[in-house]
């Protein structure tokens, strides 16, 4: 009989210590419960985004931008994996898509030679998923990310103008601070190739090398960005654990950052931010002057950025921007709460062990 009891004290508190409920990660449903209650939910630590775009808004010439108390910086992509502890799951070749997008608020200083430094403010973003029930994301276009409604992007209305509506519905929301300063290196010009579009100097080397638009860009090469993100809400059909308990909660990266595009190809617009339009439309030629400059060169020298204004006033150019391709993950900080079951299991097995002691310490004492 001592021996029974011992070990159902043991495997009560082993079954509780077993639950669902060690170290950081959420338990995410992958559609939202399309499936049915119990259907395609996991329990994952970190979200892999594929390689998207990442714009540094209002960054050169150093000797304007550093003027600025903030600026933003906007990025986008598509959800490539989901991981956790034994789990990897992709979306590829069911319904569905994750997407997100961050606005990031930042200064410029000038570093040492021809680095530019990204400094944190104190000024929060805004860092979102969204899911789409179909994958329509396109990074030619950067159309397809966020909520084209105005329920959910930070730059809906824009994103409606420019993409239309498409079925987006934003699943999370939080603050995005940036951890610590990080460094952008121009490398200077790229020696160009031989032979047809894309040589080595184009910016896209990507795809297909007629999106290429006649911009060429310098060898750039961006340091991690580390982001504190803390949760203003969370879709509960898809977030079944919490994920707001702690002050940063997710942890996202953009790190591998620069140009040229290897691995993705340079969006038009990114997080309602337009870039660039495609060749043969004569209004994007303002826009690409607005983000490389007169030059049509993604660097951070003056090129024609530098307070020139010039005629007509929808090409001024002051200051202009640097696009650079970005490989993002967002890794989880919460950890799982115990289940009611676990609990209570727990508590019969402290319960029994608690039981088995004190009529131990009557035995001794008698």
């Amino acid at each position: 009989m001592r021996i029974l009891r011992k070990t159902l004290i043991a495997s009560a508190v082993a079954l509780a210590v077993a639950g669902p409920a060690q170290g950081a990660a959420v338990l995410f449903d992958v559609n939202g419960g399309g499936d049915g209650p119990g259907a395609d939910q996991l329990t994952i630590t970190t979200f892999d985004w594929q390689p998207g775009n990442l714009l540094l808004h209002d960054i050169t010439p150093i000797a304007i931008a550093a003027l600025a108390p903030t600026a933003p910086i906007y990025a986008q992509s598509v959800l490539g994996t989901l991981a956790g502890p034994g789990v990897l799951f992709s979306y590829n070749g069911i319904p569905g898509q994750l997407t997100y997008q961050l606005t990031l608020n930042v200064n410029y200083t000038a570093g040492p030679g021809t680095t530019t430094v990204i400094n944190p403010t104190a000024v929060p973003g805004i860092f979102d998923i969204f899911f789409n029930p179909v994958a329509i994301a396109n990074d030619i276009t950067g159309c397809g990310f966020g909520d084209s409604t105005g329920a959910g992007a930070a730059n809906a209305a824009a994103t409606l103008a420019h993409c239309g509506v498409f079925p987006g519905t934003r699943i999370y929301r939080g603050t995005a601070l940036l951890v610590e300063p990080a460094t952008l290196t121009d490398n200077g010009p790229i020696t160009p190739s031989a032979g047809p579009p894309p040589v080595s100097n184009s910016l896209d080397q990507f795809g297909d090398p007629t999106q290429d638009e006649g911009i060429i860009t310098n060898a750039l090469g961006l340091g991690t960005l580390r982001i504190n993100v803390d949760t203003l809400s969370a879709d509960t059909t898809f977030f079944l654990s919490d994920i707001s308990s702690l002050p940063t909660d997710i942890r996202h990266t953009e790190q591998g950052g620069g140009a040229p595009f290897e691995q993705a190809n340079p969006s038009d617009e990114s997080v309602g931010q337009q870039i660039s339009r495609p060749v043969g439309d004569p209004t994007g030629l303002p826009l690409r002057i607005a983000t490389y400059g007169g030059d049509l060169i993604n660097n951070t020298g003056a090129g024609s950025c530098g307070g020139i204004t010039t005629v007509p006033p929808s090409l001024n150019t002051s200051p202009c921007d640097v696009h650079l391709q970005s490989d993002a993950s967002s890794t989880v900080l919460t950890s799982i709460v115990p289940e009611p079951q676990s609990l209570a299991l727990l508590g019969l097995g402290l319960g029994l062990l608690g039981a088995s002691l004190r009529r131990r310490v009557k035995r001794f004492v008698a």
